[in-house]
């Protein structure tokens, strides 16, 4: 990566940035033998080789995306986050005069979704600078989970595990802020010739303050709302796991010492304040430019640049809208739940008859409001979970996909000038100008070749991640609209077979 492009790291701290280190309680695995040979990068099986940097969200096992799950269904490996997709049998808020009649039993375990076999993926190889070696795929050294996450004043520290898979599995486990995970960002991609890599984006800083929560639910629910949101460690814990999982499956990333030090040391590392001075605003400017004027001498990269100015703002607005999707499930599981409460406080305490029989009436309806509102709930949570967290990963992507493609077309750039300067060169100079000529294009050649093989790895990725996630949203979606159903259908009966004066 080119200088400019670098962030700057204050003078004062510089000193203590932590450097490539000699030795590591998680030093590369003595016993390749260990990790079993991936199979062909083209073979599709229905095992599971959790290879792949993108393939499998990493919460609770480096596993699969949340899919809510019926409370007697016990997940063994805890690869997705606990939840229910059935709705609750009573409410609290209508207890007091509510029918006493049970509610229908939960959906039984057959009519669970089921989630779809793993595929095998093709390996991606991530050969930063140009490797060309493209016979052996890089196994993971290590197997990173984030258990816990607890916030301290202004920061949410997280409770990182790690385990080394060789023959000793070694286990690790360290306290870090988001801060760390920061630095382990910038010291990656600025210590490592990333060339033509897609750079796994690292996520958004989670909001802890309560003012900065409060204003996070009132945008997402609509100012008016009298719903507030409370922190969501468990989202933060999810976006981080999957991106440290990711950088560990990563050919370059995934062997370098500062990685190392950051899973396993239990101080954490000590960061340098990054700053963005104004020179290196301006040669972002002038980099973006560059990126946007040059044709590219290659027609295949010239339409993944096309491609990826197009595919960034899509992204961005699939992303949007479905999360705005999910905003107005919430919203109306809150008005739902407060049109149930309405109902509730108008019951009158009179004991005749008839007063009796209207408030028998009116709280079965609100019992129903209730799990209508339970129902909205889980489908907002349900889809968050499955479709939401693809799409939102995937708008990332875009960007780091435009990255790439930048990167690479800097090197045309400077190839092309090169090339000018050679033609234009006195005889005296001509030696000189040739040998930058060669390197330059040397330089171009090597990001070309990598970001080709990344290119097109990801693009497969994407799809079996798309496909997986498409599934699971789907299935997620039928059994709790089965399981609204059936408590619905309930509570219908319970009115129609009420013995009302007059009927």
């Amino acid at each position: 990566m080119d200088g400019e492009n670098q962030a700057d790291i204050d003078d004062s701290s510089s000193e203590s940035s932590p450097n490539k280190m000699e030795t590591s309680p998680l030093d590369p695995p003595e016993v390749s033998n260990q990790v079993p040979p991936a199979e062909s990068s083209d073979e599709l099986s229905k095992e599971s080789p959790d290879t792949s940097p993108l393939e499998q969200d990493t919460h609770k096992q480096n596993g699969d995306e949340g899919l809510l799950v019926a409370d007697e269904e016990k997940q063994e490996d805890k690869d997705e986050p606990e939840a229910t997709g059935d709705l609750p049998t009573e409410t609290s808020s209508t207890d007091t005069k509510a029918s006493k009649e049970t509610q229908p039993s939960k959906v039984s375990a057959e009519n669970t979704p089921k989630e779809p076999e793993p595929r095998q993926v093709p390996q991606i190889f991530n050969n930063g600078g140009g490797n060309k070696n493209k016979t052996t795929p890089f196994q993971p050294w290590y197997k990173t989970l984030i258990t816990d996450a607890v916030k301290d004043g202004e920061n949410i520290i997280f409770t990182v595990e790690t385990t080394k898979l060789d023959v000793s599995s070694k286990h690790f486990k360290v306290e870090r802020i988001y801060e760390d995970f920061e630095w382990l960002h910038h010291c990656l991609t600025t210590e490592n010739n990333i060339g033509g890599l897609v750079i796994p984006p690292l996520p958004l800083k989670p909001v802890a303050t309560a003012a900065d929560t409060a204003a996070k639910s009132r945008k997402e629910l609509g100012e008016h709302s009298k719903t507030l949101k409370g922190d969501e460690f468990e989202k933060d814990m999810r976006r981080l796991e999957k991106y440290i999982s990711t950088v560990i499956r990563h050919q370059v990333f995934g062997r370098d010492m500062v990685l190392a030090k950051f899973l396993s040391e239990s101080n954490p590392p000590v960061r340098a304040k990054l700053r963005k001075s104004i020179l290196d605003n301006l040669s972002k400017a002038m980099e973006g430019v560059l990126k946007g004027v040059n044709q590219d001498v290659d027609e295949s990269f010239q339409k993944y640049r096309l491609n990826a100015s197009n595919m960034v703002p899509l992204a961005k607005d699939m992303n949007s809208n479905f999360q705005g999707m999910v905003n107005h499930s919430e919203r109306l599981s809150g008005a739902l739940n407060h049109f149930s409460t309405a109902l509730c406080l108008v019951s009158s305490a009179n004991s005749n008859k008839t007063t009796a029989q209207m408030n028998e009436l009116q709280l079965t309806f609100a019992r129903s409001m209730e799990h209508l509102s339970h129902t909205a709930s889980v489908f907002a949570t349900n889809d968050e979970r499955t479709l939401g967290f693809t799409l939102d990963l995937y708008s990332k992507y875009a960007e780091a996909v435009k990255e790439t493609l930048g990167r690479r077309t800097v090197k045309l750039y400077e190839f092309n000038s090169a090339v000018k300067t050679y033609d234009k060169a006195k005889p005296l100079k001509k030696q000189a100008a040739e040998e930058i000529k060669n390197q330059r294009e040397k330089e171009f050649n090597d990001i070309s070749e990598t970001a080709r093989q990344e290119l097109d790895q990801y693009k497969k990725q994407r799809i079996i991640d798309f496909q997986k996630a498409l599934v699971l949203y789907a299935e997620a979606k039928v059994k709790t609209a089965r399981d609204a159903y059936a408590l619905l259908a309930k509570d219908l009966s319970s009115i129609k077979t009420m013995e009302l004066d007059g009927s």
